[in-house]
């Protein structure tokens, strides 16, 4: 667990200065940032941006796209209308 949180922290700080160069589409850069940090991302992937050098930024869409991302997203999404949903009906009761 503490790897896998080492690697996120290492991950944030790449997604972070990757930002700062502008070197991909800011979106896609703050929806990764995002999922990252929600632990969105398995060992491999965080892996695999933590061994990133500048000039292979571009292979980082190939490997984890834009869909992939957004799916991602959406599942948060739905747990957390789901929690409203149940905090609403607990308050209801």
């Amino acid at each position: 667990q503490d790897k896998n949180e080492k690697q996120r922290i290492e991950a944030l700080q790449k997604i972070k200065v990757t930002m700062a160069k502008k070197a991909l589409p800011a979106d896609y850069l703050k929806d990764l940032k995002k999922v990252i940090e929600n632990d969105g991302l398995v060992g491999y992937e965080l892996r695999f941006i933590n061994k990133l050098k500048p000039s292979e930024y571009a292979k980082l869409p190939e490997q984890i796209d834009n869909y992939y991302i957004s799916r991602i997203i959406e599942t948060y999404n739905h747990v957390d209308d789901g929690e409203e949903s149940l905090i609403l009906a607990e308050e209801l009761q």
